[in-house]
């Protein structure tokens, strides 16, 4: 009994923990009044508790890839310690909409995110080696969405066709210091990686965040250069994931936007 409660309740402490130190730091910053959205909040935890549960599930199993006759692909790049399971609802949409895509898997999991770049760099290098007529969406969630960016800003792709970056770090976060694993280290803020990254934006992009983000602090760090949406939900972390407002940009800027590629 005492287990299941532990199971339970520790996702919603975390979310709890979280929420409370970014709002309590911004009021008294004088940057935003104290907000506290408890349907948030408990969303958040049950989003948190199942990617907790798919953490070594995922890690065991093979991950999707779904290829449909249409030439657009998207590649979905998890943040850190997530697997396919934060895009489920996105992967779902894609299918509904024939989008073809893939999720990348990190090895090692808790790498360098140099390296982590480099491994996709190839595997973007073996889908265009299978059909010189993809157009790319690279689409990355928190630390994802710093692997894509970092890719672009060193190599030069003319089958990408977009950068969707979801609650990105783009300035580091606090909370880096309490994880594992060399990348954790890479998303302090004014970390080498971070200060390594280009002071200009990259063309094609768009940067969708939440002014409530429970895990990017200080909060403003999840803005980029150009191209930001501020969704209209008070959604958290992950939960900007599965909001519906995410998945209907991200399929109006598949299926509309404009690619421009050369093959």
């Amino acid at each position: 009994m005492i287990i299941i409660l532990i199971v339970i309740l520790t996702p919603f402490l975390y979310c709890l923990t979280t929420l409370i130190f970014c709002s309590t730091f911004d009021f008294f910053q004088g940057k935003q009044k104290f907000k506290f959205p408890i349907k948030s909040l408990f969303y958040e935890s049950i989003i948190q508790y199942f990617v907790f549960i798919f953490l070594p599930i995922d890690l065991f199993r093979k991950w999707e890839i779904f290829e449909t006759k249409n030439d657009k692909i998207a590649v979905l790049l998890p943040g850190y310690t997530e697997t396919q399971f934060i895009f489920r609802n996105l992967r779902k949409e894609l299918r509904k909409n024939e989008i073809g895509y893939k999720v990348i898997r990190y090895k090692p999991f808790f790498g360098d995110l140099k390296k982590l770049t480099n491994d996709l760099k190839l595997e973007i290098d073996l889908l265009l080696e299978r059909n010189r007529k993809y157009e790319i969406y690279i689409i990355g969630h928190s630390m994802g969405g710093l692997i894509g960016r970092y890719l672009l800003e060193n190599n030069s792709y003319s089958n990408v066709c977009s950068l969707i970056m979801i609650a990105t770090p783009h300035k580091g976060t606090i909370f880096g210091r309490f994880g594992i694993g060399k990348c954790a280290k890479q998303l302090i803020p004014n970390s080498r990686f971070l200060n390594g990254l280009s002071k200009s934006s990259i063309s094609n992009t768009m940067n969708l965040y939440s002014q409530m983000d429970s895990l990017i602090y200080p909060r403003n760090s999840a803005i980029y250069f150009e191209n930001n949406i501020a969704l209209k939900d008070k959604t958290l972390h992950n939960s900007t994931v599965f909001n519906s407002e995410t998945t209907k940009l991200i399929i109006e800027e598949i299926k509309y936007g404009k690619c421009n590629t050369t093959n």
